[in-house]
């Protein structure tokens, strides 16, 4: 199972990528941009709990199905609302992107975020949950 540097080295790969995608100013999927900069988020909570000895990885230490469900409600609970809502949003994004799971009439993913939408997701978004998970490891 992967340590703390393990997955902070996968986290800081996947947002290089997302900074690669978000610099392209010829950019078309700029869907993919919001689900590397969730992947990346994911990482940087999976860091994050390998410091806690209750969880250490979401694999190990949930025993439900839904481990995404158990990964937000450890964000929500060791960092609080704020960065638990950052989280959120890349994560529904993420899914809605990935499965066009919409409330709205069947659109693929680039029609219905923006290029906007997805830059906000990696800069702001993705810099919450970062700098939350990076000042709670004193980094």
């Amino acid at each position: 199972m992967a340590n703390l540097l393990d997955h902070l080295e996968q986290a800081k790969h996947n947002e290089s990528f997302a900074a690669q995608l978000d610099a392209d100013p010829g950019l078309q999927h700029w869907d993919w941009l919001i689900t590397v900069a969730f992947y990346a988020a994911v990482h940087y909570v999976e860091a994050l709990f390998f410091m806690h000895s209750d969880i250490v990885h979401t694999e190990s230490a949930c025993t439900g199905h839904d481990k995404h469900a158990f990964r937000a409600s450890k964000v929500k609970d060791l960092l609080g609302t704020g960065c638990w809502r950052s989280y959120r949003k890349l994560q529904t994004s993420s899914y809605n992107a990935r499965y066009l799971a919409f409330a709205q009439p069947a659109k693929m993913a680039v029609q219905y975020f923006s290029r906007d939408d997805a830059k906000r997701m990696y800069s702001v978004n993705l810099s919450n949950v970062r700098n939350a998970v990076l000042a709670e490891l004193g980094k």
